[in-house]
């Protein structure tokens, strides 16, 4: 995992997100890691255009993406902490996706059916389906709870936006707009 000493990322930096998304996410896994980073950014962006930021840690430790105040997506060293909706999974579904990762119970009160799925990058493509539309749903749920913009956009991270249309290929990712 990439450590500097606490204060030394720059989230301004693009190249200081390569650095740390290097060291989260191994190479075989990272465009799909960040595809569905891209993806998330997309959806939220479409409830809402101040509703979302991305975290670019200064420790170097993670990667995050809020919406309002809700954790929707971390990438953190070798794992992705995603929040979903439980209301729509189904018995089969929940337990599919324990076949591939760490289901836990109710995140948030704000959206009291959220529930935390903690990933292997590695496993990312093959739940991706499973999970998706819970997902898609707490996304939707989040954005609710914000009335104006997310009160974490100091935290926004202009370098990891950068690094992620650079990565990706993706001229037309949005910046949230305060």
């Amino acid at each position: 995992m990439y450590r500097r000493s606490q204060n030394t990322i720059d989230p301004r930096n693009s190249d200081d997100a390569q650095v740390v998304v290097e060291g989260l996410i191994p190479e075989i896994y990272r465009a799909e890691t960040l595809q569905l980073v891209a993806d998330s950014i997309l959806l939220a962006h479409k409830y809402g255009k101040g509703i979302w930021e991305v975290t670019l840690a200064r420790s170097g430790n993670f990667v995050r993406l809020n919406i309002g105040r809700i954790e929707i997506l971390a990438i953190f060293c070798n794992f992705v902490h995603l929040v979903l909706d439980g209301d729509p999974l189904s018995d089969t579904s929940r337990s599919e996706l324990e076949d591939y990762g760490l289901l836990t119970g109710n995140v948030y009160n704000s959206v009291p059916s959220s529930i935390c799925y903690n990933i292997s990058p590695l496993q990312l493509k093959q739940s991706r389906p499973i999970f998706w539309d819970a997902y898609h749903s707490v996304i939707a749920k989040a954005a609710d709870t914000v009335q104006e913009r997310t009160g974490y956009h100091i935290y926004h991270s202009t370098g990891m936006m950068t690094y992620l249309r650079r990565e990706l290929g993706l001229k037309k990712l949005p910046e949230p707009q305060y």
